[in-house]
């Protein structure tokens, strides 16, 4: 159904499954037949998120609560990512410098 790198949206809150209707959520890993791990990467208003929130979902819960989805990060404009790298260095300087 889905592999490892795939991108899904909630579109429904999964059951009790934990997860967020209108967020995506990265596949990173499959390690059985009956389970899905899924890392939620943005938030239900389409921001990204680093919250390393992960969810376990059975395929029968993923085929009515997901739908395949775009990766969020791709086609980021360049200024978001110079302004994410300035930050990163600000902070890193502040903590370690």
């Amino acid at each position: 159904m889905f592999d490892v790198g795939d991108h899904v949206r909630a579109v429904a809150p999964g059951r009790g499954q934990g997860l967020t209707p209108g967020s995506v959520y990265r596949v990173v890993g499959c390690p059985g037949a009956d389970e899905v791990v899924l890392l939620r990467v943005t938030r239900s208003n389409g921001r990204r998120t680093y919250s390393g929130t992960l969810v376990t979902c059975s395929p029968p819960v993923l085929a009515t609560a997901v739908v395949p989805a775009e990766n969020p990060d791709a086609g980021l404009a360049i200024e978001h990512r110079v302004r994410t790298f300035a930050t990163g260095l600000y902070w890193t300087i502040r903590q370690f410098g």
